[in-house]
């Protein structure tokens, strides 16, 4: 089937689990349709856990996390087509998210756990390293294991912490802690029973507050 292209040059970079990335270019990808990406890249990936635009002329960067606790930050533009994954994983460790940060960002990041536990730091306090450095301890787990990233926006007056078996929990985003070091303990996000995990976290507004306070009205009059 002929396909049309988008004629630019841009690109972008992904990176899986396992911490390996590839490059793919916007103009080898087809205009409405489906083609799995391992179609224009040299060896298989497997869950996706970033897109970072590419651009060699940016300052933005990436901050990779894993779920034993493992972290890094390095320039996008330092990626280079290359074999070796991003950051070096041990045992049955993965990588969870590779998050695009801003230099200087005024974004905060929180990590969360299974168990409910998590950690606001800022980006900007974890050093920038080469791509083939090998990452270092970023936080305290205990039987535990980070499951999730969210980048705070300035906006996110509340966090929504949302479990597996539908359990909720609104805190306003002032009163979480942020780390001074990495030392720092952890914080309990929202109590966890038994055999169930944190599943996601998501920032809300005043506004977004209000319409969860309708919703949950309507719903218990219906």
């Amino acid at each position: 089937m002929l396909f049309r292209s988008v004629g630019n040059d841009n690109a972008f970079v992904v990176v899986d689990s396992n911490a390996h990335y590839a490059f793919v270019r916007v103009k080898e990808l087809p205009v409405d349709q489906e083609v799995p990406l391992n179609r224009f890249i040299k060896h298989n990936l497997g869950n996706i856990v970033g897109l970072l635009p590419y651009d060699i002329d940016s300052t933005q960067c990436c901050v990779l996390i894993s779920a034993n606790g493992i972290i890094k930050r390095s320039r996008i533009a330092d990626f280079k087509p290359s074999k070796k994954p991003c950051i070096e994983l041990l045992g049955d460790d993965k990588l969870i998210r590779a998050i695009v940060v801003n230099n200087n960002t005024k974004k905060d990041i929180l990590i969360y756990t299974d168990n409910g536990m998590g950690q606001r730091f800022d980006p900007n306090a974890i050093r920038v390293t080469s791509i083939n450095a090998r990452g270092g301890e970023g936080f305290k787990l205990r039987n535990d294991s980070i499951v999730g990233c969210y980048l705070i926006n300035p906006d996110n007056e509340f966090l929504l912490y949302v479990t597996k078996k539908a359990k909720v929990r609104l805190n306003e985003t002032k009163f979480l802690p942020q780390r001074v070091k990495k030392q720092d303990e952890m914080v309990n996000l929202i109590p966890i029973p038994d055999r169930d995990k944190l599943l996601s976290v998501i920032g809300v507004n005043k506004k977004d507050k209000e319409r969860l306070r309708s919703e949950e009205r309507r719903v218990g009059k219906s």
